[in-house]
């Protein structure tokens, strides 16, 4: 099999990149064996344009937002699948303090115009809240998106169901892993990259995320709820989450985490409501928060594309759109926050 590129991983950084390849009329053999703790088959995938309690809007948030909205609309059409649109999130607010805060920094960062005053909704405890505030964002449904593609490119062939073994032969600007020739190579592992002995040292942190799954007959609202954690609807439930564990011993999923989620939602959500089970997964992270856009010192034709984070819903089309414009164009990043390393 002769194509033009090789996808190890197929998470969201690996199903953007293959839509985009196809798009240019790229071929391409995806290798990915479905790990079960990969991150984004368990993110929410909400988009939020503000970060943090300090409610800056988050990095390079515009230059985002005209990227992810036509990047993913084209990838809805596609497949004729609705899994991006507009989403509602709701800010609870503690003390009127935050409450000035909120307004202050949107008028500091234009985002008044994406935010509103609203009634606290009768789900959620508002005795110990100052006010709500909804705030307009996205949501990606990150896993029927992977899922869907994963359908659509099993039927074409392009996608082998199995882990990688590394082994690969390089011979006359080529690459060959078993019966397979490429131009190139582009590892999209996630946290999972700290097993690949030719990007083994990439500046990437796992960071183990845990999220209940809930069920509460009486929550009809599409939007989401973003206090101290975040209440999300999913086709399977309430998406409750997320812990963020630097050290750890496990990938699974664990009682402390469970715990840990459960005091949180006991102070947000009025009961009665169900856990279901709580999952556990591994994001790749970066010490400065931004992704990276990595190539092989010695072997020029391996590329790694990593570090999405909690980001990755907004941050994924403009990578991947960067990494083209490097590959193809040889044109360097524009903004300096996006590593482009040889390791």
């Amino acid at each position: 099999m002769n194509v033009d590129f090789i996808i190890v991983g197929q998470g969201l950084a690996g199903t953007l990149l293959a839509f985009a390849l196809e798009e240019q009329g790229k071929t391409f053999c995806i290798i990915d064996d479905l790990n079960e703790y990969a991150a984004s088959r368990k993110a929410a995938g909400i988009i939020n344009p503000i970060t943090g309690r300090r409610y800056v809007k988050s990095w390079n948030y515009d230059e985002l937002e005209k990227e992810f909205v036509p990047f993913y609309e084209k990838l809805g059409n596609k497949i004729d699948k609705p899994i991006f649109q507009k989403h509602e999130i709701i800010l609870c607010l503690s003390t009127i303090k935050e409450e000035n805060d909120l307004l202050s920094q949107a008028t500091r960062y234009h985002y008044l115009d994406k935010i509103k005053f609203i009634p606290f909704p009768s789900i959620l405890i508002s005795e110990t809240r100052s006010a709500a505030y909804s705030l307009q964002g996205y949501k990606l449904d990150i896993q029927e998106l992977c899922n869907a593609y994963r359908r659509y490119w099993t039927e074409k062939g392009y996608i082998r169901h199995q882990s990688v073994d590394y082994k690969f032969s390089f011979e006359q600007n080529k690459v060959i892993y078993h019966d397979i020739q490429a131009d190139s190579v582009v590892f999209c592992e996630g946290a999972f990259i700290k097993q690949n002995p030719y990007f083994k040292h990439a500046l990437v942190i796992p960071n183990k995320g845990q999220y209940l799954l809930i069920t509460k007959d009486d929550w009809k609202g599409s939007y989401s709820v973003k206090d101290k954690i975040i209440i999300s609807p999913i086709s399977e439930g309430l998406w409750v989450g997320a812990t963020y564990e630097w050290t750890f011993d496990t990938v699974e999923p664990d009682i402390k985490g469970k715990e840990e989620l459960a005091i949180q939602l006991e102070k947000i959500i009025k009961t009665p409501y169900i856990i279901k089970t709580v999952l556990s997964g591994l994001r790749p992270t970066t010490q400065n928060r931004r992704p990276l856009i990595m190539r092989h010192p010695l072997h020029t034709n391996l590329w790694a594309i990593n570090g999405f984070g909690t980001k990755g819903s907004s941050l994924g089309p403009y990578i991947i759109n960067q990494f083209l414009k490097i590959y193809f164009e040889g044109i360097e990043n524009k903004f300096e926050n996006v590593q482009s390393l040889s390791i």
